[in-house]
Order: structure tokens, then C-alpha cells, then sequence
């Protein structure tokens, strides 16, 4: 079978997997007003506003104002379906998730009645020779196709991280497929369409911006025995043109996405480049990432994710009084957004390895193992490594050790029928701390993929360690 008819298979499964979706707006009867340009910059300023309220710790506020439009309007419907959906993913909890999903297959009822109906001469049959004249959509109905590929996203990845069977899987990769050639296409409409009104353009520009930066990001960033099956099913995984389109998006941090777009920068060049070890960190990048913070300083100062990169980028800088500062007002201060505590309870449990404050890291770890679905595989088995440093531990503490190293192989979690690479890791150590008499040779090697040794990153990233076991 060659690639195109596997292809075109793909693209059949693809357009019945959203079945129980109303899929029939093509057809639709209904008359629906007409947003006007001033409404739909409204609507996209207002979505804009929620979403540094958010980021400020109002969700409750953000609902609330979201809520009495979300059935009407794209915008209010989409800003919904994502703060919903953000609150199930910072849980993962199955009934949040669930929520979740019932919200996001509302939005895309919304999105679809807005979405251009399709006629004899620009159905899904003629796309694929005929380019549809872009120009005969409204504005709001290019803004539909653009919040059509975000929803899928949304929905996809609820599906990956939802408890299911390996269909299930295999449904949210078909998901996220499709929703990939919808950002395709949208990047057709921003290349064919003239637009008459800037703003729109730039606010359409920058969630495509965003879209792509961020598939082509992370498809690069898989193990290159995975890479080359995702390119042959039609992903693409170039980093550099993902960072330029990011930072094109970053540049226009006035419009809704534009600060999505540096997060999704920071996260990629303040942690994910330490996971998955590329080449060593220098001054010109911690200066970026200041640059990068900076509008997201203005915009929230006190807000819980901004005060973590703020607070991890003093641990890059090796400011550990700064790092402990910052990251200690996330979760002392008890913010409502669910469990964003947890992610700061992870950096400072390594910003206490860099000082060697191992009962410190102990605690930590602990209410993660207790309070985090995240991975509660890696919280044991470095709670029990913390506690393995310990030269004065006493008898209680060298039975929690045990019974972390016990407990940690019990939560390993299998995706596609695959074991998560890093809990494999943690899998294999603990073996090795049974089989060595409840001993560890180097029981926080591990911490060595950590950003406080920047300086000279010469050793492999735990990231490469794991995925050559």
C-alpha cells in the first residue's frame, strides 16, 4: 500500500469519527444572524481579557462572564471549552475529564453552525483539486475554521489522557490528525484570502501561528524512530520553522493567542529542552526567556504560572533564594486554578536537591504521591531516592523508603500499549534497589537533567538515559 491510499484511508476513518457530532451544518436550515466585524473583535477581546484572568487566578469570574454566550457565540464557546478543559487536565480526574469532553463536543456544535457551509464546488471531494475562493468566506466563518482546529485539538488530547481502551487511542491520533489539516487549511485561507480588516488578520495570523508552531514542536521533538511513521502520516516536525512561527505569534501579543504563544515558547526552551537534552544552555538563552516573561509580567504578575517561570528561570540562573521565593508563593498561597500547586511543588523539590535539603525534597514528593495523578510512578521513586540520600535517616524513614520503591512500579502507566520511557527508568532503578539489598548507587543521578548544571551539560538527559534501556 502506498502512502497516498493510506492516506485517503486516514481521511475515510477521519471523516466518521465525529459522527456523534452535528456534522449535518452543511445542510443546515437555520438562519443565523450575522456577526458584524466590531462584534467579533469584541468577542475576541473579551476572550483575550478571560484569559489573563485566568492566568491571574479568576476562573470562577472567567466562567461566569464566558457562560451566558458560550451556546451563540464562537469565541465565548471556545474560551469555555478550554478553561473547562485546562481544569480537567491540571486534575486528571475522570469525572473533570469527562466534563470536559461533553463541553468541548458542545463548542463544536457552536463552531460548526458558524463554519462556511459547503456547496457542489467546495465539498471535502473538490478541496482536494479545486482551491475554494477563500474570499467569498465571511470573517466570522474564517474565524470558525481557525476555532474548528483548536477544538479539535482540545478534544483529541482529552481523549489521549481519558481512561480508555487502545481504540480510544487510536481515535484521538485520528483526531488530532484532522485537526491538523484544519490548521492546514487555514494557513491556505491566511495565504489566499485579502482581508480587510488588520486587526482580524493578525488575530487570525497569530492562532495559525500558534497551531502549527506548536504540532511542528512537539512532532520534532518525538524519538526519531517515531518521527518518521508520524511524517508518513502527514505531520510535519521541522523545530526551527515551529520556533519562528511561534515567535511571529509571540510578537503579537495583543491579539487572544499571542500570549499563548510565549508559553508555549517558554515551556519549550525553559524546560522541555532539559528533558529531552539538547545542547547546553548559555546566558544568551536565559536572556531570552526573560524577554519572552516579560509582557506575561505585566499582564500577571502575581498569577500562578507566570510566578513558576519566573521562578524556574532564577533556578537556570542558579538565584535558588529567588527560585525558593517565587515558587513557594504558588502553592502557599492557595490559588484556585486545581492543582496548578503540584507543578511548582515538583520545581522546588529540585531546587532543595540543588541545596541537598533531602527531607525538604521528602515533603514535597509526598504530597505529590498523595494529591497527583501526574505520574505518581516518579514521585515515588524520587520521594524513596530523596530518602536514600538521607546518611541519618532514621527507622521510620528507611521504611518509607521501602514502601516507596514498593509502591512506585504499581502506578506505571502504559500508553498505545507502550510504557512511558521516564517510568520505565524509574521501573529498572527499582529493581535494581531490591536486588542490591534496598541499596542505590547514586540514588538522584537523575537530578543531572535538571537545569543546575546548565554550565556544562556534557551527560546524557534522563530523557535519552530512559529511551536506551
Amino acid at each position: 500500500m502506498d502512502e497516498t491510499s493510506t492516506s485517503n484511508n486516514l481521511d475515510e476513518l477521519n471523516l466518521d469519527e465525529d459522527s456523534d457530532i452535528d456534522e449535518n451544518y452543511k445542510d443546515a436550515k437555520e438562519a443565523l444572524p450575522q456577526v458584524s466585524e466590531t462584534d467579533l473583535l469584541s468577542s475576541l477581546e473579551m476572550a483575550r481579557t478571560a484569559l489573563f484572568q485566568f492566568l491571574n487566578d479568576e476562573p470562577d469570574k472567567v466562567l461566569r462572564k464566558l457562560e451566558p454566550l458560550k451556546n451563540s457565540s464562537v469565541y465565548h464557546s471556545l474560551g469555555y471549552a478550554a478553561f473547562t478543559g485546562a481544569f480537567a487536565c491540571l486534575s486528571f480526574e475522570q469525572k473533570e475529564i469527562e466534563k470536559a469532553l461533553e463541553t468541548v463536543k458542545e463548542c463544536l456544535n457552536v463552531i460548526n453552525r458558524r463554519r462556511h457551509k459547503d456547496t457542489l464546488t467546495n465539498n471535502v471531494v473538490t478541496k482536494m483539486v479545486i482551491r475554494p475562493d477563500y474570499n467569498t468566506y465571511t470573517e466570522e466563518e474564517v474565524h470558525a475554521e481557525l476555532c474548528y482546529a483548536e477544538i479539535l485539538i482540545m478534544r483529541a488530547f482529552l481523549t489521549f489522557i481519558q481512561e480508555g481502551n487502545l481504540l480510544s487511542k487510536i481515535t484521538g491520533g485520528l483526531r488530532l490528525r484532522r485537526a491538523h489539516q484544519a490548521y492546514k487549511e487555514c494557513q491556505e485561507i491566511l495565504d489566499y484570502r485579502t482581508f480587510s480588516n488588520k486587526e482580524l488578520r493578525d488575530q487570525f495570523e497569530s492562532g495559525v501561528d500558534m497551531g502549527l508552531g506548536t504540532f511542528n514542536l512537539v512532532v520534532s521533538s518525538v524519538p526519531p524512530r517515531f518521527l518518521k511513521f508520524l511524517q508518513f502520516i502527514g505531520f510535519t516536525g521541522d523545530r526551527e520553522m515551529a520556533l519562528e512561527r511561534l515567535a511571529s505569534g509571540h510578537d503579537k501579543f495583543h491579539t487572544m493567542r499571542g500570549a499563548l504563544c510565549t508559553i508555549a515558547l517558554l515551556v519549550h526552551t525553559s524546560v522541555a529542552r532539559f528533558i529531552l537534552g539538547y545542547p547546553k544552555v548559555d546566558d544568551s538563552l536565559v536572556n531570552y526567556c526573560e524577554k519572552l516573561l516579560e509582557p506575561l509580567l505585566k499582564q500577571s504578575p502575581k498569577g500562578p504560572l507566570t510566578l513558576y517561570f519566573a521562578g524556574r528561570l532564577d533556578h537556570i540562573r542558579g538565584n535558588i533564594p529567588g527560585a525558593v521565593d517565587k515558587l513557594e508563593t504558588v502553592f502557599i498561597s492557595k490559588f484556585s486554578i486545581g492543582k496548578c500547586e503540584h507543578v511548582s511543588f515538583f520545581e522546588i523539590s529540585w531546587v532543595y536537591m540543588a541545596l541537598m535539603k533531602w527531607r525538604k525534597v521528602a515533603h514535597c514528593l509526598d504530597i505529590l504521591c498523595r494529591e497527583s495523578r501526574w505520574s505518581r510512578t516518579i514521585f515515588f521513586y524520587l520521594r524513596g531516592c530523596a530518602l536514600a540520600m538521607l546518611k541519618d535517616r532514621t527507622d521510620g524513614e528507611q521504611k518509607e523508603l521501602v514502601h516507596c520503591m514498593t509502591e512506585a512500579p504499581k502506578y506505571i502507566q502504559r500508553y498505545l500499549g507502550r510504557t512511558l520511557p521516564v517510568e520505565k527508568y524509574c521501573g529498572k532503578r527499582v529493581d535494581r534497589f531490591f536486588a542490591q539489598g534496598h541499596w542505590l548507587p547514586l540514588p538522584m543521578f537523575v537530578s543531572n537533567d535538571r537545569p543546575t548544571d546548565f554550565g556544562n551539560r556534557t551527560s546524557p538527559s534522563l530523557m535519552q538515559t530512559a529511551h536506551g534501556l
